[in-house]
């Protein structure tokens, strides 16, 4: 279900964290998403819209998590 959203990244680091987020949260983002569509495969398609999101505008997560190990 992610790697339509890894496939747009071009940074490796960037797809790792990105897997790393998906691995610890794609099941709550489906709980949620089913609760609100009860509908298995509108909520799927959700989810991987919503990484496809995170995928394509990089910077609005991948930059505040730069910011914050910089500033540690």
């Amino acid at each position: 279900m992610i790697s339509a959203a890894l496939a747009v990244l071009e940074d490796e680091e960037q797809r790792n964290e990105l897997s790393e987020i998906y691995r610890q949260n794609a099941g709550e983002f489906f709980s949620i998403a089913m609760s609100k569509l009860h509908n298995k495969q509108d909520a799927e398609e959700a989810v991987q819209e919503a990484f496809l999101a995170i995928a394509n505008n990089p910077d609005c997560l991948f930059g505040i998590a730069k910011e914050k190990r910089v500033s540690s």
